[in-house]
């Protein structure tokens, strides 16, 4: 678990002795400790690992376990100071749609939805089998 992460969704499982959290430093860290055989698992929003790993470790493919805790976690702005910041993100994102799709299609972004029935299809999964 990258540091300043907060295991919300792993509490439980944690709380039971049935995980063990292992801090990282960077994802880096993470990574080398996955493909050691050192950690089980990285939790990482899915497309932070895919691409992360694609350009770390490009032989070695990541797999979300969907019977495993993970929810979507879309990309957000906030502030309280600097709202000016905000509403100008956004007018960019609306008034540039066509650039915004090329960088969802650099970085093989699709809509969770999509995701999730196209991995429950690879998994072999049945959809009461995905953690909730």
């Amino acid at each position: 678990m990258p540091l300043g992460f907060t295991p919300v969704n792993w509490q439980a499982r944690i709380d039971e002795d049935t995980t063990k959290i292992t801090w990282v430093q960077d994802l880096q860290q993470g990574f080398a400790l996955l493909y050691q055989g050192r950690v089980d698992a990285l939790d990482l929003e899915y497309f932070v690992a895919q691409y992360a790993s694609v350009n770390t470790y490009p032989n070695r493919a990541l797999v979300l376990d969907l019977t495993l805790p993970h929810n979507e976690i879309p990309f957000s702005l906030s502030s309280l100071s600097q709202k000016d910041v905000i509403q100008e993100l956004n007018a960019f994102i609306t008034s540039n749609p066509d650039l915004i799709k090329s960088i969802r299609h650099k970085y093989a972004i699709t809509p969770y939805s999509q995701l999730l029935n196209q991995l429950i299809e690879q998994q072999g999964l049945k959809h009461e089998e995905v953690w909730k």
